[in-house]
């Protein structure tokens, strides 16, 4: 099962983005423009294409706006504990493909926003979206967006900065630092936003979860930080991470660490 959730080095993919393309082909088999007489016609078993439920018009970037696209700009990816694959988009929200329909969800759902960086799934089958405008839970039947009301006070969620660790703590990375939701408070109406403390103002690019239950965070300009549930170890350019930034992170099957840098990858063995 595809889960963002979990990423190996056998499908880290470099941070390049590709758009996805729903087509159905159809393969003939002729002979000078005949067909061949004693050939047997199998039963057409392609998929239909799926029905498409959208409530609002796309605008195009122009040049290169294609409508047979599920949209031109995807920035994340994720399949969901039913199977459903979910694409965050750049100004058409987010669309739901359930191999029957593909629905976009935005303004007139309640999803507002109609960008989408991060897209993760709680143990109560909540799925979570991250966006330039705050956090949306999904139920399933109504979009909840977080924001500095609920202590998000940096509401510009980064690309794969929504972590659900394995005890179920759901982790939010922004440009400006890292947030912990508290459930129960959102339960009682308060603040269930908060700031984690231990790491300093970074600017996110990816937050995971080793085997060993460590939590790392990469950022764009302060190296990489390891949370073992007690303390933070940074690493940084001293230790030949080049200009402090990295970007994806990833385990291979050994336990090591992979982080993209700029233009080369990093690999750090780390004895935990």
């Amino acid at each position: 099962m595809l889960r963002e959730t979990s990423p190996t080095i056998t499908d880290f993919n470099y941070d390049i983005e590709q758009n996805i393309t729903f087509q159905l082909l159809t393969i003939l088999t002729s002979c000078s423009g005949q067909e061949k007489a004693n050939t047997i016609k199998k039963p057409n078993t392609s998929k239909p294409s799926p029905a498409v439920i959208k409530n609002f018009k796309s605008v195009g970037f122009a040049p290169d706006f294609d409508t047979t696209l599920v949209s031109q700009y995807i920035r994340s990816i994720f399949q969901d504990s039913k199977g459903n694959l979910w694409f965050g988009t750049i100004n058409e929200g987010v669309v739901k493909y359930d191999e029957k329909t593909l629905t976009y969800f935005s303004n007139p759902d309640g999803f507002i926003n109609t960008s989408v960086f991060a897209i993760n799934e709680d143990k109560n089958g909540n799925l979570w979206f991250g966006t330039d405008q705050g956090v949306y839970k999904y139920d399933g039947k109504v979009f909840k967006n977080y924001n500095q009301k609920d202590g998000l006070n940096h509401i510009d969620i980064s690309r794969k900065g929504i972590l659900v660790d394995k005890s179920g703590t759901i982790w939010v990375g922004t440009h400006s630092g890292v947030y912990r939701y508290d459930p129960s408070a959102d339960s009682k109406g308060g603040q269930c936003f908060s700031l984690f403390q231990q790491l300093p103002s970074i600017n996110i690019a990816g937050i995971m979860e080793d085997k060993s239950g460590n939590i790392w965070f990469a950022s764009s300009n302060k190296g990489v930080f390891r949370y073992d549930g007690k303390t933070i170890i940074n690493i940084a350019e001293k230790e030949e991470l080049s200009e402090n930034y990295a970007g994806g992170i990833a385990q291979d099957n050994a336990g090591n660490m992979w982080f993209t840098m700029k233009m080369v990858f990093a690999n750090m063995m780390v004895k935990l």
